[in-house]
C-alpha cells in the first residue's frame, strides 16, 4: 500500500502540463520585470526631486570673466625707479584673540602656580585651567601652553627647579609700577562725573582703602553706599546733573549705579572683585627651596654633632571636628534646599603626629579642651588607644602647648 501512495504523489506530467507550467513561469516573471522596472523609476523620480530641493552648500562659484589685455604686449612699459625699488607690502597679520598674561589679573594667579609645581609646568598648567571665572564657560588660561610658560622661566640645573627669567622679571615689576601710577592718576585727576571734584574722589578712596586695610569685607553695595555718602556731603549738586535721556526722551540725572561702582573702583583703586585668600598669606613663593635648605641644615648638623636617626622627629598638628562635617552632600537633584546637620558645631580637638627620620611612625598625641582630666574620652575606643601608646591629654583651650609636649616627649 506504501508503494500505491508514493507513486499517486509522484505523478509524471505530460508534455502539456509542462507547456503550460512554462506558460505560467513566463506570465510571472514579465510581471516581476514590469514592477521592478516601475519601482527603479518611482526611486530615480524621488532622487531627481530631492536633487533639485537641496539647498547647495558653500558660496556658488562664479563664472571667470576673460582676460582683458590692457597693454599690447609688444609695447615696452617704463617702470619708475621709485616704485620699482619699493619693498613688497607686508601681509596683514590675522587678527585674533590676544591674552595678556602679564597683566595683574592673570600674572599672580601663574606665579602662584608655578611656586606650587616648581618642577613640573604639566602640572602647573592643569592647576591653572582647573581655575573657573563666575559666568565664563572655561577657564582664562585655556589658551596657555607649557612653551609659552618656558619663554617666562629657565630651570635651575642645581635644584631642577623652573625660576622666573631677569627680564621676564623686570617686564612684571614694569607692569606693576604701571599700573600702579595710572590708579594714582586716576586718584589725583579723575575724569567723568569727577573731573571737577578731585577731592571727593580723594575722599573715596581714602575711606575705600581704609576699610580694606582694617580687613574689613567689601562689595559692591559697600562700595556704592560709600561713594553716595561722601558725594552727597561733598558735592550733593552732582545728583542735580543731567547725564542723559531714557527711551522716552527724558532727561536722566546722575545716580550711582552698578556699573559705575564697578568702574570706580578698577579705574581709582585697582580692585577687582577676588575669592579671599587668607590662607595662601601665609605661605611664602619660595616655601619648597626654604623647606629644601632646611632639610639640608637638618642633615648637615646631625652629621657634625652625630645625632642618630632616632632621635629627629617631625611633628605636625592638626584640629579635627567631633562631628566632621563637609561642604557637599547627596540629595535628590533638583532640590532647592540642602540642609546639612552639625554644620554650626564648631567643637575640636588637636591630632599632634610626628614621624621620626628612620621611618618610624610614633603614637598619636589627642589633646582635648578642659581643665581638668574629666574632659578625657573614658570608652571602650579611648581605652584601646591608650593601649596602643596614644597620648591623651588636655588643654584650655584644645590647642598643643609647652606643658602637652613636654608630657609627650
Amino acid at each position: 500500500m506504501a508503494t500505491a501512495m508514493i507513486t499517486n504523489f509522484f505523478k509524471k506530467a505530460t508534455l502539456a502540463d509542462i507547456e503550460e507550467q512554462k506558460k505560467r513561469d513566463a506570465v510571472y516573471w514579465a510581471k516581476r520585470k514590469e514592477e521592478e522596472a516601475e519601482k527603479l523609476a518611482r526611486d530615480e523620480e524621488w532622487r531627481v526631486a530631492a536633487q533639485k530641493a537641496k539647498r547647495p552648500v558653500g558660496r556658488p562659484k562664479m563664472k571667470r570673466q576673460p582676460d582683458v589685455v590692457l597693454i599690447s604686449p609688444v609695447e615696452e612699459v617704463e617702470v619708475e625707479e621709485s616704485i620699482a625699488t619699493q619693498p613688497p607690502t607686508k601681509k596683514s597679520r590675522c587678527g585674533g584673540s590676544y591674552s595678556r598674561w602679564g597683566n595683574p589679573d592673570l600674572w599672580p594667579l601663574i606665579a602662584q602656580a608655578v611656586a606650587l609645581h616648581p618642577r613640573s609646568f604639566t602640572d602647573a598648567l592643569n592647576h591653572l585651567q582647573h581655575i573657573r571665572k563666575p559666568g565664563r564657560i572655561g577657564s582664562p588660561f585655556d589658551a596657555l601652553t607649557i612653551n609659552t610658560m618656558k619663554g617666562w622661566y629657565a630651570k635651575d640645573q642645581g635644584m631642577g627647579h623652573w625660576l622666573l627669567k631677569d627680564d621676564m622679571r623686570e617686564k612684571i615689576g614694569l607692569m606693576a609700577a604701571k599700573k600702579v601710577v595710572q590708579v594714582r592718576h586716576n586718584t589725583e585727576k579723575p575724569r567723568g562725573i569727577l573731573k571737577d571734584h578731585p577731592e571727593t574722589a580723594s575722599q573715596i578712596v581714602d575711606c575705600l582703602k581704609g576699610m580694606r586695610l582694617a580687613g574689613q569685607q567689601i562689595d559692591s553695595s559697600i562700595i556704592r553706599t560709600t561713594i553716595q555718602g561722601v558725594i552727597a556731603v561733598g558735592a550733593p549738586k552732582l545728583f542735580d546733573k543731567v547725564v542723559g535721556k531714557d527711551k522716552d526722551g527724558q532727561p536722566v540725572k546722575f545716580s550711582v549705579s552698578k556699573t559705575f561702582t564697578k568702574a570706580f573702583a578698577q579705574r581709582h583703586l585697582g580692585w577687582i572683585w577676588r575669592r579671599t585668600t587668607g590662607a595662601a598669606r601665609k605661605l611664602p613663593e619660595d616655601r619648597v627651596v626654604q623647606g629644601e635648605e632646611m632639610a639640608f641644615r637638618v642633615v648637615a648638623l646631625c652629621s657634625m654633632h652625630s645625632i642618630p636617626n632616632c632621635l629627629v622627629v617631625n611633628s605636625d598638628q592638626m584640629g579635627v571636628h567631633l562631628k566632621p562635617f563637609s561642604k557637599r552632600t547627596y540629595e535628590v537633584k533638583g532640590a532647592k534646599q540642602v540642609l546639612n546637620l552639625g554644620k554650626e558645631d564648631k567643637r575640636q580637638f588637636t591630632v599632634l603626629r610626628s614621624a621620626v627620620a628612620d621611618g618610624v611612625l610614633l603614637p598619636l598625641q589627642v589633646v582635648f579642651q578642659g581643665k581638668t582630666g574629666q574632659v578625657l574620652p573614658k570608652n571602650a575606643a579611648a581605652v584601646i588607644a591608650a593601649s596602643q601608646g596614644w597620648h591623651l591629654t588636655h588643654s584650655a583651650n584644645h590647642w598643643s602647648t609647652q606643658e602637652t609636649m613636654k608630657s609627650f616627649i
